[in-house]
């Protein structure tokens, strides 16, 4: 049987590394179709590919290049087959101005600016930023070379393409993380499940994209409900993280609801804060107001953990007036592993049909006017006055216009959430 050897099948072992090198080089005029292997986030999807010129050159090849290309800001420069540096339009820009031929008896390597750190295409952005960065300031640099491995030249990325990639990259992780929160929120099937012992109003609104808000109402067993606003120290991100661990939590009891000491409003809240003691970090803590309706034993339980005040408005029986109640906090916040000790400072009243309980993040008594003018708690207390009279329905426009017509154009300091139980 006749052999027969394929020499193109050897063809990258036979190259030297200098042919390599030039074939790796010459086939990144095609970057359009190369830039596809990197991803998103990585230096070769920034990167633009740009002819090197040879440093033994005068510099009159550069500036006929900038002359041809107005959108052209720097040149790679190489030598020996190596990147050594890049000339940059601002570095010559006096000389664009005058006549090429009178410096074409200087050399390149004049105006080459030395480039004193490496990047690779599958660097990842995020990871080399605070390098970049220093680099650019320290050495009063706008672009860097992009290398394909150690030795091939690939393209040229600026200071400003990172940072746009990215500011890219956060805004799409913020939209993720957006989408992620307020899918753990609760759902609007409250409102139309009958078999609910209390109608529920809720309104939120956050500062950023994700906030340290979070709301839930859960049904704990065939008797036992729980309402609960909670509110993150902190913001953004770090704090959203940390409504994902609340959010945890409850699945956990979905997912274990046979266990016992779910079936206690005391179970529940000591359980919540061993959980987030081991998560939230030293310094960080979480207040929360629970409002636990037992319709079995016919008890209101409302725990407030350093949170704001809980105001509670109780029709008289065979009367028009009403009782107003302000519940302020007796238990300190989650995630330092100190409710368990003070569970004794609870609210606990009967079910009172026509009754209100309103609980709210401080946001809404920290938002301010255009003029600097806070809300605070006794317009809060108002507020809830002038809702007792208004159907669920009406509530979250309610809010919502209150929200709009106090802070007008101004910006929203902080997170809000409102709650509106009604037995």
């Amino acid at each position: 049987m006749e052999e027969i050897i394929d020499e193109e099948f050897f063809l990258n072992e036979l190259l030297s590394d200098s042919e390599k090198e030039n074939k790796t080089k010459n086939s990144f005029e095609n970057i359009g179709n190369i830039k596809e292997q990197f991803g998103f986030k990585q230096v070769g999807s920034i990167a633009n590919y740009i002819e090197p010129i040879n440093s033994s050159n005068p510099i009159e090849i550069v500036l006929e290049k900038f002359l041809e290309n107005e959108d052209l800001q720097a040149i790679p420069i190489e030598e020996d087959d190596q990147i050594i540096g890049l000339v940059e339009r601002r570095s010559v820009s006096s000389l664009l101005s005058k006549k090429i031929g009178l410096f074409s008896n200087k050399k390149i390597i004049n105006y080459v600016k030395t480039i004193p750190v490496t990047f690779f295409a599958r660097d990842y952005i995020e990871k080399i930023l605070a390098q970049v960065s220093s680099a650019a300031y320290a050495n009063d640099l706008q672009f860097f070379p992009v290398m394909y491995n150690n030795s091939s030249f690939y393209g040229l990325a600026s200071l400003e393409d990172f940072m746009n990639r990215v500011a890219e990259v956060r805004e799409k992780d913020l939209e993720k993380a957006c989408f992620i929160q307020q899918n753990c929120l609760p759902k609007s099937n409250y409102k139309e499940d009958n078999s609910w012992p209390f109608k529920l109003g809720i309104w939120n609104k956050m500062a950023n994209a994700v906030g340290g808000d979070f709301f839930v109402s859960e049904k704990l067993s065939d008797s036992l409900y729980l309402t609960a606003s909670f509110d993150v120290s902190g913001k953004n991100v770090a704090a959203a993280l940390l409504t994902m661990t609340i959010a945890s939590f409850f699945r956990m009891i979905e997912l274990d609801s046979s266990n016992e000491k779910y079936k206690s409003p005391a179970g529940v809240t000591i359980a919540l804060d061993d959980f987030l003691q081991k998560i939230v970090p030293v310094g960080n803590f979480i207040t929360g107001a629970l409002c636990y309706v037992d319709i079995k034993k016919g008890i209101v339980e409302i725990q407030n953990c350093g949170h704001t005040n809980v105001y509670v408005f109780m029709p008289k029986e065979g009367s028009k007036s009403v009782k107003i109640f302000s519940l302020e906090p007796g238990l300190p916040p989650f995630g330092m592993g100190a409710v368990k000790d003070s569970l004794k400072s609870v609210y606990r009243f009967p079910i009172v049909r026509g009754s209100h309980i309103n609980l709210y993040s401080d946001g809404f008594t920290d938002m301010q006017s255009e003029n600097g003018i806070r809300f605070e708690d006794a317009r809060a207390k108002q507020f809830f006055m002038s809702l007792f009279s208004k159907e669920t329905e009406k509530f979250e426009k309610s809010v919502k216009s209150a929200v709009e017509e106090w802070i007008e154009n101004a910006m929203i300091p902080d997170d809000i959430t409102v709650m509106d139980i009604r037995l």
